[in-house]
């Protein structure tokens, strides 16, 4: 299992860690808070693998685009997903950016541009994100 985080452009370098550091904590609060499958795949990857991907996931806009398909996606595959915002006082309130953790079924996929099924989701945004590095 891979956790991706996948923040807005303007976060770079060790802003886009801090991010991401962010994005992983509220995973991890939302695991403790409930006994679900999400809870037990986010501590899996937590025990067994913690394997970390940061993408830049451009313009705000962009990120809201792709967490629309992401989002539900996770919910449907019960996959752990958190979004981040800054606080109101700090930058607006403004979405920083989101994350998930992902098995190698779908991070092996080679699916891009696809968009019927919420595996053939992820794996094409994930691997369109991966082209543009």
């Amino acid at each position: 299992m891979r956790a991706y985080t996948i923040v807005n452009m303007y976060m770079a370098g060790i802003h886009a860690g801090i991010q991401s550091a962010h994005i992983l904590t509220e995973m991890a609060l939302a695991s403790l808070e409930a006994d679900s499958q999400e809870s037990k795949t986010f501590q899996s990857w937590a025990k067994n693998d913690k394997t970390l991907i940061v993408l830049n996931g451009g313009s705000n806009q962009n990120l809201r685009k792709m967490m629309q398909l992401i989002e539900p996606a996770c919910r449907e595959l019960e996959l752990p997903f958190a979004a981040f915002h800054e606080s109101q006082e700090a930058l607006d309130g403004a979405l920083t950016g989101f994350g998930l953790i992902v098995p190698s079924r779908i991070y092996d996929s080679k699916t891009v541009d696809s968009y019927d099924f919420p595996e053939s989701k992820i794996a094409s945004c994930l691997n369109l994100l991966n082209l543009a590095r």
